[in-house]
């Protein structure tokens, strides 16, 4: 199953290079597993005082998802995307190619189907450069912070709600060592 999943040396390595072209300057300065909420708009949020179990609204469950810290921003990464899964697929279409050239169908099976495997994978890769760390909050986007339950609330970029569970502990004092330098004050 983690062919399907980002592996964090992946993660880390796509999310170093989106933050390099859309934000030039800034570097990760931690990287760490998360869950995040993006409520619809009927929904209201919790407030933090309250024990809040885990939702369907969750997005994931357990570590599939990371949150990278940069000097001004957090952005959000989920380990399983559309884009993993399509170049899932290519390789899948790959064996078939090369099963297809050895146990028969000819050079004509293979190359047709060896060339829907590549154009899938190219198809995946390119896609993986719009979708990567699209989904950012800017330290002056953070509208609450609960040091208890490790939670961060905000606004992503086209104005949508969105709340992060950071699971270290240490991490999340991390991440919140670098709200408090940019001059925002834990709520």
């Amino acid at each position: 199953m983690s062919f399907l999943r980002y592996s964090e040396p992946e993660l880390r390595l796509l999310l170093a290079r989106a933050i390099s072209v859309r934000w030039p300057g800034e570097r990760i300065v931690i990287l760490t597993s998360c869950e995040a909420n993006h409520p619809g708009p009927e929904r209201t949020w919790p407030s933090f005082g309250e024990e809040q179990p885990l939702e369907p609204g969750w997005a994931g469950a357990g570590n599939d998802a990371v949150v990278a810290a940069t000097q001004s921003r957090l952005i959000y990464q989920e380990r399983l995307t559309h884009t993993v899964l399509i170049r899932a697929i290519a390789a899948l279409l790959a064996t078939v190619a090369v099963a297809t050239l050895f146990f028969g169908g000819g050079l004509s099976g293979f190359a047709m189907i060896g060339t829907a495997a590549l154009t899938l994978w190219t198809a995946g890769k390119f896609a993986e450069l719009f979708f990567v760390g699209r989904t950012a909050m800017e330290f002056d986007r953070v509208v609450l912070v609960d040091p208890t339950g490790q939670q961060i609330e905000g606004t992503v970029h086209p104005g949508n709600q969105f709340r992060l569970r950071v699971f270290d502990p240490s991490d999340f004092r991390v991440i919140l060592s670098l709200l408090n330098s940019d001059g925002r004050a834990a709520a």
